[in-house]
C-alpha cells in the first residue's frame, strides 16, 4: 500500500494513501487529461503535416507548434506513467 511518510522532529508520520487519495477518481481525471492531449498532439501533428502552414506561416509560428507537440508528447508520457501506476493500486 502507498503511503506518504513524512519525518518530523521527534517522530515519524505515515498515512495510507488510500484513506485520504480517490485513485478511481485520480483515474479518470487522468484518463479525460490523456484524450485532451492526444487531442492536441492529433491537431499539431496535422497542422505540422501541412505544407501550407509550415511554409506560409512566420518561422516562430511553425516553431512554437513543435515546441508545443514535444510538450504535449512529454505530458502525455507522464500521464500514461500515473494510470499505469494507478491501475498497479487496484
Amino acid at each position: 500500500a502507498q503511503k506518504s511518510v513524512n519525518v518530523l522532529t521527534n517522530a515519524v508520520l505515515a498515512v495510507p494513501l488510500q484513506e485520504l487519495v480517490d485513485f478511481e477518481e485520480e483515474a479518470r481525471k487522468l484518463a479525460e487529461k490523456k484524450e485532451r492531449l492526444l487531442s492536441e498532439i492529433e491537431r499539431c501533428e496535422r497542422l505540422l503535416n501541412n505544407p501550407g502552414f509550415v511554409n506560409k506561416a512566420p518561422a516562430d509560428k511553425v516553431e512554437l507548434e513543435r515546441a508545443k507537440l514535444e510538450d504535449y508528447r512529454r505530458q502525455l508520457g507522464e500521464v500514461r506513467k500515473l494510470l499505469a501506476d494507478y491501475r498497479d493500486q487496484r
